[in-house]
């Protein structure tokens, strides 16, 4: 393996994109600690990795940035899921209230009404209370008048009682007429 073959972690970083704390990381943690080794070489404190360790570093980090916007895309979706949930729910509380807003005034407007309707009747029982207690009133006058003829009517029978008694015997005298033989007739 070449020197010129070798880079630093600061220039791999810089080359793939990423911090170079994740460089750090890929090195140090499986699975790629123990396929990297043979590629790793130390010049003091600096690391150097061999071009085919780069090539793996580099593969790693795509799978493990596919991993993660994978994870990412999943996340947005669950996101977007929850959204649109959370929109519809918002959305179906606003036509309830909505829909209560209209029902409230609704039944101001009914209670309106029949307030209103309740007057009117209380008005009409007030008026048919005048007129029964009138026909009443009438009622009664003419029922004294009916009782005054009557004892008009019976105070003039009983001063002709004449009138009264000849028909009496006109009975007696009918009674005598008949032949003996129809005796059960009256």
């Amino acid at each position: 393996m070449n020197d010129n073959e070798y880079k630093s972690i600061k220039e791999i970083s810089l080359e793939i994109g990423v911090v170079r704390q994740t460089i750090h990381k890929y090195i140090n943690t499986e699975p790629l600690k123990s396929e990297l080794q043979p590629y790793i070489k130390y010049l003091g404190n600096r690391i150097l990795i061999h071009t085919d360790g780069i090539e793996l570093i580099k593969s790693f980090s795509i799978n493990e940035k596919d991993d993660k916007d994978k994870k990412d895309n999943i996340e947005d979706k669950k996101d977007d899921k929850d959204n649109f949930q959370s929109n519809i729910k918002d959305e179906k509380d606003n036509m309830d209230k909505k829909d209560e807003d209209k029902k409230d005034k609704k039944d101001k407007k009914d209670n309106n009404y029949t307030e209103r309707y309740i007057e009117f009747l209380e008005e009409q029982i007030k008026i048919k209370d005048i007129q029964i207690s009138e026909l009443n009133k009438s009622i009664y006058n003419l029922s004294q008048s009916v009782n005054v003829d009557k004892h008009n009517e019976l105070a003039e029978t009983i001063k002709q009682p004449a009138l009264i008694e000849p028909a009496a015997n006109e009975r007696q005298v009918n009674i005598k007429k008949r032949p003996s033989w129809q005796f059960w007739k009256k």
